[in-house]
């Protein structure tokens, strides 16, 4: 059931990546490294260099990590640029 939502969200990282790297959005450039779809192309090189218990809880919940990265990091850039 997971994989059915990859889809929307590989879309719509995809249409945020081109809103960014047009300038057309409140974030700078580089946040589309950032991007969940970027982050989740980085689970196998991840989850490779975890052992043990560790790399079945990151394996888990690597999805769940990849957006949390994502919001926290918006978050972040986004209040600085209302603050600024």
């Amino acid at each position: 059931m997971t994989y059915i939502t990859y889809v929307p969200t590989a879309i719509a990282s995809l249409m945020m990546a081109f809103g960014i790297l047009m300038g057309r959005s409140m974030y700078p450039r580089w946040m589309v490294i950032f991007l969940p779809l970027v982050i989740y192309l980085l689970k196998i090189p991840v989850t490779r260099i975890l052992k043990g218990h560790v790399k079945e809880l990151v394996n888990d919940s690597y999805d769940n990590i990849a957006l949390f990265v994502f919001y926290v990091l918006s978050t972040i850039v986004l209040w600085k640029g209302i603050v600024s």
